[in-house]
């Protein structure tokens, strides 16, 4: 089971290249400072992933010049294919890390 939870972890982070880490990064580290409570952390990590999403496609459309209404169709078919595993894996990381930046910064709101 660990055996199984640590290869799909590892599988969905190891496969990503540099840009796209890096969107994410932006993402959750923007997300965490918007983040008004730690009430709203669901919320805001489905609005963070949305918002992911988006990004990914934009970038497609941006950078290999992909054709929108192709692409919209073979991202939907993708997300079709994702597996509720490799969610939670996004989910879980990007909820983690929204939460590090948030504590940090009421860390530092309060001192």
């Amino acid at each position: 089971m660990l055996d199984q939870l640590t290869n799909l972890v590892t599988g969905v982070f190891s496969t990503t290249d540099e840009i796209t880490l890096g969107i994410m990064v932006v993402i959750v580290i923007l997300t965490g400072l918007l983040m008004g409570s730690i009430a709203q952390i669901i919320n805001f990590t489905l609005g963070a992933l949305v918002l992911f999403a988006a990004a990914m496609v934009a970038r497609a459309i941006v950078m290999d010049k992909a054709e929108p209404m192709a692409l919209a169709e073979q991202r939907w078919n993708a997300f079709l294919g994702l597996s509720m595993g490799e969610f939670l894996v996004y989910f879980v990381a990007f909820a983690i890390v929204i939460l590090g930046v948030f504590l940090v910064k009421s860390l530092f709101r309060r001192a």
